[in-house]
């Protein structure tokens, strides 16, 4: 199988464990990463955002093994909806440290159709988040429990996330910035 083919292989079946269980997530990345460090020698790590109602979450998984004075000079992203129904916003990136070194990769994917030649954004995501991990999980959290709270104070769970959603727009604040001031309030 070439290693293209193996790289849309492990792609279909993360997008295929999107809605399953973190473990399932996690064994998911590790093999389409273990593809890619096979294929591009400089390969940085993947950073992988979905958004969960309403709220984007992050998993950034970077290699240790960086070169001297190492600056990601590669990068290759491509939205998830055209992959994944109700990917609203969902975005994967891969990094690598050599300049260019994501190209062949971009070509290998779109002559085999996993992704269109028109989705692929090639060196436009050169700045990774600063480490691994997952990042998102506590606005996400922070969101719910003022839903939460909105609920117990008499409104519906749809009227309590608009509200949340004008206030912040009114306020030109993000909506889980309102939703720490609102669950700050009630401690």
């Amino acid at each position: 199988m070439p290693v293209s083919s193996a790289v849309a292989a492990d792609l279909a079946h993360l997008v295929g464990v999107l809605q399953l269980s973190p473990g399932d997530l996690q064994d998911a990345l590790r093999a389409l990463k273990g593809d890619l460090v096979a294929l591009v020698p400089s390969f940085a790590g993947l950073s992988l955002t979905v958004i969960v109602q309403q709220q984007p979450v992050t998993l950034t998984d970077l290699v240790q093994r960086a070169p001297p004075a190492a600056a990601v000079r590669s990068s290759l992203a491509f939205r998830l909806e055209p992959l994944v129904e109700d990917a609203h916003g969902g975005l994967i990136v891969f990094y690598a440290w050599g300049p260019g070194a994501l190209a062949a990769l971009a070509f290998g994917l779109s002559e085999i159709e996993a992704v269109a030649r028109q989705d692929l954004l090639v060196d436009r995501h050169l700045s990774p988040p600063g480490r691994s991990g997952i990042t998102g999980i506590e606005e996400l959290s922070l969101v719910n429990r003022a839903v939460g709270l909105l609920v117990g104070r008499g409104r519906t769970p749809s009227d309590a996330r608009q509200h949340l959603q004008v206030t912040a727009r009114d306020s030109n604040l993000e909506e889980s910035q309102v939703a720490a001031y609102l669950v700050s309030m009630t401690e």
